[in-house]
């Protein structure tokens, strides 16, 4: 909803930053791309919980966590604000990405389609 939003008043935001440079134009796009990697992978965590995978789900957290401080205090004292929302990007799509994958493969649940392989799940 929140893409949505920014995407129909993307030009009078646009003209609230004109004061600013090009920076936060491009800062405001890569975290509207981050949130619209969230919104079309879905309730992954969520689904971890169902399909009882929260141990790795715990483990991909934590790696994403170790990404993200590489990430800030590696790149955004040489980079700026724009390292910090391309590495606040790469750990969503990290995050939602890679416990789809856990799901397809401990589960045999597909995020992107819905569908379940029976015969690795047994409960539901």
């Amino acid at each position: 909803l929140l893409c949505v939003f920014i995407y129909c008043f993307r030009f009078p935001i646009f003209n609230i930053l004109a004061g600013y440079d090009a920076e936060i134009t491009l800062v405001l796009v890569l975290l509207i791309i981050g949130q619209m990697v969230n919104a079309f992978v879905g309730p992954t965590v969520l689904s971890s919980q169902i399909f009882d995978i929260q141990k790795e789900t715990v483990c991909l957290i934590g790696v994403s966590l170790l990404v993200f401080l590489i990430g800030v205090y590696g790149f955004v004292p040489h980079f700026g604000i724009t390292a910090m929302a391309a590495t606040v990007l790469l750990i969503r799509a990290l995050q939602n990405i890679g416990i789809a994958i856990i799901l397809r493969f401990k589960s045999g649940f597909s995020i992107l389609t819905g569908e379940v392989n029976r015969t690795r799940f047994k409960g539901l």
